[in-house]
């Protein structure tokens, strides 16, 4: 429960990125096209299931994190996507539908767990 809620907390930052102060997203800084998410307050958590889901999607060449220095609590989650042409917009969409993809599996999850202790 904790961790689905982190995740819908950080998809309504990621729907008002202009307004948040607790995540932000600049150009890649590299010869690479794509945009870093900057989560504050996060840690390797977020940025390992975020990685390991969203390497899956078909629409993302490249995916990583990286945390610049443990007591400064932020997380960059650089991303590509196939389209190098995608606008902005595209990669905040896309960021959302991998941590919507992750609460769904953890939902299943829980709920697969409640299903087998009540049939124990």
């Amino acid at each position: 429960d904790y961790y689905i809620q982190l995740l819908q907390n950080k998809i309504e930052e990621i729907k008002n990125i202009e307004a948040s102060t607790m995540v932000y997203i600049e150009t890649s800084p590299t010869n690479m096209t794509g945009f870093d998410f900057i989560f504050e307050k996060s840690d390797d958590t977020l940025g390992n299931v975020v990685q390991t889901y969203g390497i899956q999607d078909k629409d993302i060449h490249y995916i990583g994190y990286h945390i610049p220095h443990p007591l400064d609590r932020k997380l960059y989650i650089r991303v590509a996507l196939i389209n190098e042409k995608a606008p902005r917009d595209a990669y905040s969409k896309k960021m959302i539908q991998i941590m919507q993809r992750i609460i769904s599996i953890l939902e299943g999850l829980k709920t697969d767990y409640l299903k087998a202790l009540g049939g124990a």
